[in-house]
């Protein structure tokens, strides 16, 4: 949980009224809250220049409480980003079918049949395509995000009422996925572990692109030492099929993303593992202290950690 108030600022309140045309809002739902995040021009890219994460009994409680950080903070009129909560969609590997890209989403509606729980017609549907070396001998193979329509709307009713535009809803698998394509260099593969409260992802990259995402039912603030080692079997498994179904060799490193007990949790895995294994560079996102907004080091991992998925989804707005 949270060690701060029900909502926290990176910087203190603007003075100025005046919003560049390029500054946006990126939410992440969970079950239990909602992060935020106002990101603007930064140099070359965008930057955090402020994040809060918001606490209710309900979720009409939080969202009462974020529409008091969108009048303090005089948001009106900002794009939003929306990460959807786990509960809310599905993740489905699937093989991909030989259409043009502007049709995929809608050709892969139709080849959901029974893989889903309401019609296909109420589905709003989003795809991100693997590599074409990703499970040689296979149909070039693809992720198929899916929820309802409904789900959608609500959340546009809610912007709306919030003199908000809303600009994309995404899935915190897609977030990482952009997070990774902005934070790494290089062409080596690489893993990244991003827990959060309420689940965790693992992700593994190679020259920017994703090749396999996994949800992890380990989460903070409930993650112990004592389920260290059940963590560490779940990232080697994950390593095992990296190499032997997907043929693409060891991996090269393994990336945190900051929440309450990573050092340990690092500590545990480094001796474990064959893989070098270090935080996240948040310096690009996060900016180094003296030059606002605050620098990641001085952010409350928790607050850091279920920030993350909303950067991503303003990020991947920003591809």
């Amino acid at each position: 949980m949270i060690s701060a108030p029900y909502w926290q600022y990176c910087l203190p309140r603007w003075k100025s009224r005046l919003k560049k045309l390029d500054a946006r809002l990126g939410l992440s739902v969970g079950s239990t809250g909602l992060a935020w995040v106002h990101m603007d021009q930064q140099g070359d890219g965008l930057a955090v220049k402020a994040c809060g994460y918001l606490q209710g009994e309900s979720q009409s409680v939080v969202w009462a409480r974020f529409r008091s950080v969108v009048n303090l903070q005089k948001f009106q009129g900002l794009s939003l980003h929306v990460a959807l909560a786990p509960a809310d969609y599905q993740l489905l590997l699937m093989e991909g079918v030989d259409v043009p890209a502007e049709e995929l989403r809608e050709a892969m509606r139709w080849r959901l049949g029974d893989l889903i729980s309401f019609p296909a017609t109420e589905a709003a549907v989003d795809v991100f395509t693997l590599p074409e070396d990703a499970y040689r001998g296979h149909q070039r193979m693809l992720y198929t995000a899916v929820c309802q329509q409904r789900q959608i709307e609500a959340l546009r009713v809610r912007a709306d009422s919030l003199k908000l535009k809303l600009a994309s809803v995404s899935i915190p698998e897609i977030a990482l996925c952009r997070l990774a394509q902005h934070l790494l260099e290089g062409e080596d593969s690489t893993a990244i572990l991003q827990v959060m409260e309420g689940g965790s992802l693992l992700g593994i990259f190679q020259g920017g692109a994703l090749y396999l995402v996994r949800q992890m039912a380990f989460s903070h603030p409930a993650l112990v030492a004592a389920q260290y080692d059940n963590v560490l079997l779940e990232i080697q498994r994950s390593f095992d099929y990296f190499d032997s179904q997907i043929g693409k060799g060891m991996l090269r490193q393994l990336l945190l993303t900051p929440f309450p007990g990573m050092p340990t949790l690092a500590a545990h895995l480094a001796a474990n593992l064959d893989v070098p294994v270090r935080p996240l560079d948040l310096a690009s996102v996060w900016p180094a202290a003296g030059t606002p907004p605050a620098a990641a080091e001085t952010v409350d991992p928790a607050l850091l950690a279920a920030c993350l998925p909303a950067v991503g989804v303003v990020m991947r707005a920003e591809a």
